[in-house]
């Protein structure tokens, strides 16, 4: 009897593992062959079979040939592609009081806008200002924002990496000053992280 793969790419142990594997359990049946494992394992799994789910999440770079080929090669084998956002969001507390808890790319940050191109499944990137006015439109009255901050260390390297990326954050609050007045951004992190509340 023929059976419908899926396949579970792993990207990280630490963070996907145990939860894939209990998306596995939820999925399975005597109908289904489950594959969970990292990049060359599962690109393995897939040379070996054919038709199924592909349930991946920033697996795909547009940039690397190898990749499109195995793209390809998901469609050639007539394996459905499905992506997850993974970073996405989490609700706490009860009914009456969630809270919506997210992560995004701030686009005030020149390594987000890296971060946004460098992979054509990173639809959608973020300044303050831009993710509160999402949040409001969805009825989200009570946000409240804020950046990664630079991880301060005693060893010298560290401390000196902390001081520079105090200063360069510095420098660019100077920069969007300069060029869109009082308007700028209000944080230059990394990644953004709201907090809203209805």
């Amino acid at each position: 009897m023929n059976k419908d793969n899926i396949y579970l790419p792993i990207e990280i142990s630490k963070r996907e593992l145990d939860y894939k594997i209990l998306l596995a359990a939820e999925l399975y049946d005597d109908k289904k062959r489950i594959f969970i494992g990292e990049d060359t394992a599962i690109k393995e799994a897939v040379r070996r079979t054919q038709n199924g789910i592909f349930i991946g999440k920033s697996f795909i770079t547009p940039y690397l040939l190898e990749d499109l080929c195995f793209l390809k090669e998901l469609k050639n084998k007539k394996i459905n592609i499905i992506y997850i956002d993974e970073e996405g969001a989490v609700y706490a507390g009860d009914k009456e009081n969630w809270a919506l808890i997210m992560r995004t790319v701030n686009a005030s940050s020149v390594y987000g806008n890296h971060l946004r191109y460098v992979d054509f499944t990173h639809e959608l990137s973020f300044t303050d200002y831009s993710l509160k006015q999402i949040f409001s439109a969805v009825g989200f009255s009570d946000v409240d924002i804020m950046d990664t901050k630079p991880s301060f260390g005693f060893k010298p390297k560290r401390f000196i990496r902390w001081l520079l990326l105090k200063l360069w954050r510095q420098i660019l609050k100077f920069i969007f000053t300069l060029e869109v007045g009082t308007d700028r951004p209000r944080y230059y992190g990394k990644f953004l992280i709201a907090c809203a509340k209805k």
